[in-house]
Parts: structure tokens; C-alpha cells; sequence
């Protein structure tokens, strides 16, 4: 499959989901991507990406500032989808994470799955789709924040068992919390995207 339309569909899915998701329920949703703020880089091949020599402020921007006026508070938000949480998942995204705490930290991870692998017959959004709050430690570590446990280093083997870490999509955003068939809706439309386009979350 292309590389150009791979991310486009990527993109897309960021932008369209959770984007609208998010609007619609009153927040004010600013995408900040590199893809957004310099569209240019779309038709660029990963090779031709990584020539660029992009600052790491710029290589590393999350995709989304969400802003409540309301209650005067904001989130900067990066969007994963991935075909199933496991070793490999945590591994391959430690690097990327890390140097986007560094920029950014903290700053919330959103971490959309198409194989939830537990709770079959329960079905529940957040055994898809989970929040992290991640940031950079002065010990030069990646740390993520537990659900009441404060911050803790990450390790290559946290988070093995899903339900144990981050928060549901409706915990984090109090506005979807009267939105569960929402935000349900919204979360099975990632699943079957992922496993249409499975080849694209690879990375």
C-alpha cells in the first residue's frame, strides 16, 4: 500500500474520529500535527520525511489541543491506533513517546486498539480505547500517571495488563460522560478501520 495514501488514511482518521467526537460534545479541538501545520508533508515519502532534518519540536507536535473554556483547562493529545496491545506495541512506541515527553510532556495519549483481548462477552469502549497521561522525568525516564497512583517510570514490560493502566476516553473528558453510545459508536468505527487497513498501524 503507498506510503502517501497510508498516511493520509491515518491522518484522516485522526482528524474525522476524534476530532468530531470531541466538538460535538462542546470542546474546542486545534489540530497541530506536523501534517496540519505544514500539509506539504503528506506527499513526501518517509525517506524524503526524515531528509528534512525537522526540529524535534516539530517532528515530535501532538496531534490535537483540546480546549474546555468552561473550566479554563486544555489537553495536548497524541492519537494511536494499533491492531493489539503486546510487547512489541509498548516497545516500538517507547521512542517515539519519549521524545515527544521531552517537547511536550506532559501530555495525554490516546491509544485506540482493534483487539481488545479480554472481557469478550462485557463489552466495554475503554477495553478498546484507553488515555495515558505521559511525561519526561529529570532522570531522563519516560513516566506515565496510573489511575491514582501518581507518576511511575516506564518500564519495557509496563502496562501488560490493559484494564490496570490509564483511563476510559468518558473518565478523561467529562463532557462524554452523558455520551457513552457516543463515544461506543465512535470507538467501534476505529476497530473496523483497523482491521480494514491493518497494514497501516503497524508503525
Amino acid at each position: 500500500m503507498p506510503t502517501k495514501f497510508t498516511n493520509r488514511v491515518k491522518g484522516n482518521l485522526n482528524e474525522i474520529l476524534v476530532k468530531i467526537l470531541l466538538e460535538d460534545v462542546g470542546y474546542q479541538v486545534v489540530p497541530l500535527g506536523i501534517e496540519q501545520v505544514a500539509s506539504e508533508v503528506k506527499a513526501l515519502t518517509r525517506e524524503e520525511y526524515k531528509s528534512l532534518g525537522l526540529r524535534p519540536q516539530l517532528r515530535t507536535l501532538p496531534d490535537f489541543l483540546v480546549i474546555d473554556r468552561g473550566n479554563g483547562c486544555h489537553w495536548l493529545l497524541e492519537v494511536k491506533y494499533r491492531k493489539k496491545w503486546d510487547y512489541k506495541t509498548m516497545k516500538d512506541m517507547k521512542k517515539r513517546l519519549t521524545d515527544q515527553a521531552k517537547c511536550w510532556g506532559p501530555f495525554y495519549l490516546l491509544v485506540v486498539l482493534g483487539k481488545a483481548g479480554y472481557n469478550r462477552k462485557a463489552y466495554h469502549h475503554s477495553q478498546h480505547a484507553k488515555v495515558f497521561c505521559l511525561d519526561y522525568a529529570e532522570d531522563q525516564q519516560l513516566t506515565y500517571c496510573a489511575t491514582g497512583d501518581g507518576w511511575q517510570t516506564y518500564p519495557d514490560d509496563v502496562w501488560k495488563d490493559w484494564k490496570d493502566y490509564g483511563k476510559s476516553l468518558t473518565e478523561t473528558f467529562d463532557k462524554l460522560k452523558t455520551e457513552e453510545k457516543t463515544v461506543e459508536g465512535t470507538v467501534d468505527a476505529c476497530i473496523k478501520a483497523i482491521k480494514q487497513f491493518p497494514v497501516i498501524f503497524d508503525d
